[in-house]
């Protein structure tokens, strides 16, 4: 539950910090160690189901940040596309009219008007992965609320235990102190009778 609760705070830090600057390599230690917490776990619960919650907790934390990284990536690989298409079609284009010996003006126009067209695409991209990661904030959220009182579910399920466990240890000294008590009264009551038992054959010769 340490681990996950780092990592969960190492999450928000990253998506605070970094607004604009969709760059997945902050991402991936996270979902490195996320990956570890989630298959020790799964191999602690040994599937008895104990640890079925915790469970469920950290897959959705793993989800959130694997949706993290997958949104940087596509959006690194749509700037990639996109400068690549980009230089493409003006290579194109200059070849074009270079054969049609176009004017320098209009040249200008168009490059204008091609960067336009491109600016307008990967504005529309863009907004669409904003659209998506609008999403995900919200359900992080709610994740967010569910993991920490799920923390505290735990937490007072752990003292409960611990109390529980010491008033038993109670009962069980105490148990055995009026064991103790008893045997002891009733070895104290039988000692006398012994003795008395022990003079009667004297008495008996006397006579």
């Amino acid at each position: 539950m340490t681990e996950a609760n780092l990592i969960f705070k190492y999450l928000k830090r990253i998506q605070e910090s970094v607004k604009t600057k969709y760059n997945p390599a902050p991402l991936e230690p996270l979902l490195k160690r996320i990956n570890t917490l989630h298959d020790s776990i799964i191999l602690k619960d040994n599937k008895t189901g104990v640890l079925g919650d915790l469970l469920i907790h950290i897959a959705a934390l793993k989800s959130t940040i694997t949706d993290e990284v997958n949104i940087c990536n596509r959006l690194s690989e749509l700037e990639r596309h996109m400068k690549k298409t980009y230089a493409s079609q003006l290579e194109k284009m200059s070849v074009k009219l270079s054969e049609s010996k176009l004017n320098f003006d209009q040249l200008i126009q168009e490059r204008k008007k091609l960067e336009q067209i491109n600016i307008h695409n990967l504005q529309k991209e863009i907004q669409k992965l904003e659209t998506e990661k609008d999403e995900l904030e919200k359900d992080k959220l709610a994740i967010s609320l569910k993991f920490n009182e799920k923390t505290k579910e735990i937490r007072d399920h752990n003292e409960q235990n611990k109390k529980m466990k010491e008033k038993h240890r109670e009962n069980i000294l105490s148990s055995m102190a009026h064991k103790i008590a008893k045997t002891f009264t009733k070895k104290t009551n039988y000692r006398p009778r012994e003795k008395e038992n022990a003079i009667k054959p004297v008495e008996h010769v006397l006579y």
